[in-house]
């Protein structure tokens, strides 16, 4: 059955990323290595990255797996696993780099990117990200002599390269048996997953051999952590507290907790966000595939009354069902503490996926480097 949604979005909200003592625990230390830990509001449940859509389980996999192109803090599109590509609104041909490996040391082929992309393309698989990086149908040729891979969409995307080139690539291992996958990791990423606890904290350690990266990412880039931990503090509070206290080295902040952290004395950058989205199912036979009854249902909110709600009297309203992230606010630690970046977490252009649901923040992401 074919399903289709809509989403409104209800208002927008401030959002704190903030970091302390980020690179290795102790306040003043500047240097790379040691353990960054950031706070995650919720368990990210599986790990396999063509099988979610909660944004929990992909900036998990942002540290496990990359993709064929990335995009920059400016939102340009530069090369990730792809050296070069090119596209048009039904075809699209990635050039790999050379000599990307594996977590496992096995050599990324051409053909092990194309079967990805043909595995999220084939409804039968069931992939929860269809639609959201590759298109149903779609097909995906390799030649492994030129390190090419041509995917051709039965549909028109004016997004195609740049959807298609985000999809997290799953190396040969994890292809073979996904059930690795659920509490593990197969990919050419920058860590791999060394411990993972439900409900209480992922481990990742860095891989000494990474040589590629995206854009002219260089293998002495300094201030990089050994280790990244992502602790689950569902309470927002709990992660302030944990913050001040220096306990965790990072956290994202929406609520009314914002006030008292931004008085402390670390790198924070405040981001204008969208929250609180509105998702209709339109699948027929649905009540909400009724334009009547959608407008009905937005018409009978009290949308000032809800934005003072959800956003503790910080909200505006939307606009648009984007943002794009702009500062407010922002300050630097005193000198000799440890600095961290932070960027929106970037989207694929395209429609949300059918297991999006609302309210949600659109949160920030906080870099791995501190320098």
């Amino acid at each position: 059955m074919k399903h289709a949604w809509t989403t409104t979005a209800a208002t927008t909200a401030g959002v704190l990323a903030l970091a302390l003592s980020a690179c290795s625990g102790g306040a003043g230390t500047t240097a790379g290595g040691g353990t960054f830990t950031l706070a995650i509001s919720a368990d990210p449940g599986t790990l396999d990255p063509h099988a979610t859509t909660l944004s929990v389980a992909h900036q998990a996999g942002l540290f496990m797996y990359d993709s064929l192109v990335a995009v920059d803090p400016s939102g340009k599109e530069v090369p990730a696993l792809a050296a070069s590509w090119k596209s048009t609104a039904t075809t699209a041909t990635y050039t790999l780099r050379e000599k990307i490996t594996c977590s496992d040391g096995t050599p990324l082929t051409a053909a092990d990117v194309a079967a990805n992309i043909n595995y999220v393309a084939d409804l039968k698989n069931g992939s929860s990200v269809t639609g959201l990086y590759v298109p149903a149908g779609a097909r995906a040729k390799a030649d492994d002599a030129a390190r090419t891979v041509t995917v051709t969409s039965p549909t028109p995307d004016a997004f195609l390269g740049r959807n298609v080139g985000s999809l997290p690539v799953v190396c040969p291992a994890g292809m073979k048996d996904r059930s690795i996958l659920g509490q593990g990791g197969s990919g050419t990423g920058l860590f791999t997953l060394t411990e993972a606890v439900a409900d209480d904290h992922y481990t990742f350690t860095r891989r000494k051999d990474y040589a590629w990266g995206p854009g002219d990412w260089k293998t002495g880039t300094r201030g990089l952590p050994d280790r990244v931990v992502l602790k689950v503090v569902r309470n927002e509070a709990t992660a302030a507290n944990l913050l001040l206290a220096g306990q965790i080295s990072a956290a994202v902040i929406t609520g009314q907790d914002k006030t008292r952290v931004a008085a402390g004395d670390f790198f924070q950058r405040a981001l204008r966000a969208p929250l609180g989205e509105l998702w209709f199912n339109q699948s027929s036979g649905a009540p909400t595939a009724d334009p009547e009854v959608r407008r009905a249902l937005v018409q009978a909110l009290d949308l000032e009354q809800l934005r003072t709600v959800v956003t503790n009297r910080d909200g505006q309203p939307a606009t648009g069902l984007s943002s794009r992230g702009r500062d407010l606010a922002r300050r630097t630690p005193s000198p000799g503490t440890c600095r961290a970046t932070t960027s929106p977490q970037p989207r694929p252009p395209s429609t949300p996926a059918a297991g999006s649901r609302g309210p949600t923040a659109c949160g920030a992401r906080t870099a791995r480097n501190c320098p």
